[in-house]
């Protein structure tokens, strides 16, 4: 049975790294900032540096990261939580991994 618990919990984490590796799912913004102050307060739900805005401006509406699901869960509540606009949706899968500073 201890067996059995352990190859769970194993796989469960070796499924999380494989998403975290092919950036199963993204997080995208829906809604374009429309002022500076949303734009700032986007950035810190992102846990971006001040000199990522022009990446920002530039990107939303549209995927700011990529990842494992159980990473950006956590991300997209944040978002939210600081009154924007965000979905959490599978990849797809023909576009290429590789976004923006933060990846």
């Amino acid at each position: 049975m201890e067996h059995e618990v352990d190859s769970t919990i194993v796989d469960i984490a070796t499924s999380e790294q494989l998403e975290r590796a092919r950036g199963a799912f993204e997080l995208q913004i829906v809604v374009a900032p429309r002022n500076e102050a949303e734009f700032h307060t986007l950035r810190r739900a992102l846990r971006m540096s001040r000199a990522d805005i022009p990446w920002l401006r530039e990107h939303t509406p549209g995927v700011v990261r990529r990842g494992a699901e159980v990473d950006l869960r956590l991300v997209l509540q944040r978002v939210k939580d600081a009154g924007h606009s965000a979905v959490l949706q599978p990849r797809d899968e023909s576009e290429p991994v590789n976004i923006g500073a933060d990846g």
